[in-house]
């Protein structure tokens, strides 16, 4: 029987993939530091902490496995370690470290667009502390390879959505959700799109990468769902309505949003798949709506339990605070539509001549007259928002307590 070591397996995809080790074939062993112990099949688990090398030796011994798949740890320590122990290594790093340095001059002459495998990732650790040591890890791990220890496939995960996500991010959704509240506030009209993966389907591309070991052999290849990318706005509103709630999105300054929930807005985050879909043939094994439904299903029910356990939630969920901001936002701004210029007319650029006067009033084709009722064709958003005016149908604003 062929053997499997996975580096990790606890986390969000972890027990997805020894599940499907399994089903390959492989007699697995886990090595993880026991913090947790999430529902596994029956695998071997051995116990060290793989951040050092001295544990990560100890663990090993003189013991040789057919394939590893890196997950968790010191990705360069455990790199070194499976040397003369191991024909392959699956790693997982990440692809959001090529975003931290915008003008990074590999980016071209317009900065950061829509990330690839060849992508510069940040080299400046004053502006990323990580993204630079990921660059350094994959490196290392791919010299590896060159150097004929062996064979090395590196998957880049982006923000990895679901049930149990390390990530709290849909959790400033879902509970603002549970706790019906009548809007939910967002910066740049909610428009921002980031590449995110259910976790199934991160499970799926690391276990495509097992299967095509010739193909995969010394690549990178950036993870994520299918596209299209919604936006954090399109997001919210399908949430709220997965769970039978509706609600306006208020659009408010980043810099003030940011004292709400912080890193949910900003530039966007995007990266391109086509080379896991074209070479190991990658397509979500759970689509973007049912990944959704069952995201919000899992959080609303299990969400402020799991959310107690993350060290990384940086929301408040102080609903009077917001309240009070969203109110002193539009009383200050609301005068502002009183000195701003005349609503703009908006024509269409070719004629629609209704008569031959060419300069006939009735031949005009408004698209736009910027008054409040006639339809805003150039705000094509697919979900209500409000900014300065009054939300549509709007009372008395509901405040609701967070705790």
């Amino acid at each position: 029987m062929t053997s499997a070591l996975v580096v990790g397996g606890t986390g969000q995809t972890g027990p997805l993939i020894v599940e499907g080790l399994l089903e390959r074939g492989y007699d697995v062993t886990v090595l993880h530091s026991g913090a947790h112990e999430p529902p596994l099949p029956p695998v071997e688990h051995i116990h060290a902490d793989v951040h050092f090398a001295e544990p990560i030796v100890g663990a090993l011994g003189d013991r040789t496995f057919d394939l590893a798949v890196c997950m968790y740890g010191r990705s360069r320590l455990v790199a070194d370690a499976l040397r003369g122990k191991v024909p392959r290594l699956v790693m997982v790093t990440g692809s959001g470290y090529a975003y931290t340095e915008p003008a990074h001059p590999g980016w071209g002459p317009f900065g950061v667009t829509v990330a690839d495998e060849e992508s510069p990732f940040a080299e400046n650790r004053a502006s990323d502390a990580i993204g630079p040591l990921i660059a350094k890890t994959e490196r290392h791990v791919l010299q590896h390879q060159a150097d004929g220890h062996y064979l090395v496939t590196i998957l880049r995960y982006p923000n990895i959505y679901g049930p149990g996500a390390v990530s709290p991010a849909d959790w400033s959704i879902i509970r603002r959700v549970v706790d019906r509240r009548p809007y939910f506030i967002v910066a740049e009209g909610g428009l921002r799109m980031r590449s995110r993966c259910y976790r199934d389907n991160a499970a799926h591309a690391v276990l495509l990468a097992v299967d095509a070991p010739n193909v995969a052999a010394g690549r990178i290849y950036n993870v994520a769902d299918d596209p299209p990318a919604l936006t954090i706005g399109q997001w919210a509103d399908a949430i709220a309505r997965a769970l039978g709630h509706s609600w306006e999105l208020v659009d408010l300054p980043l810099d003030l949003v940011e004292r709400v929930y912080l890193g949910a807005f900003g530039y966007h985050r995007l990266v391109d798949t086509t080379r896991i879909r074209m070479e190991l043939g990658y397509a979500d094994v759970i689509g973007s709506e049912e990944a959704l439904k069952r995201t919000a299903e899992w959080w609303a029910e299990f969400g402020k339990a799991h959310a107690a356990s993350l060290s990384a939630l940086t929301d408040r969920f102080d609903y009077a605070a917001e309240d009070a901001l969203v109110a002193a936002y539009r009383r200050v701004t609301r005068p502002l539509l009183d000195i701003a210029p005349a609503p703009l007319i908006t024509l269409h650029p070719f004629a629609h001549p209704k008569s031959s006067d060419p300069d006939s009033e009735e031949d005009r084709f408004v698209l736009e007259d910027g008054s409040s009722d006639v339809a805003h064709p150039y705000r094509t958003y697919p979900y209500p928002i409000s900014s300065l005016g009054a939300f549509p149908g709007e009372g008395p604003m509901e405040e609701s307590e967070g705790d």
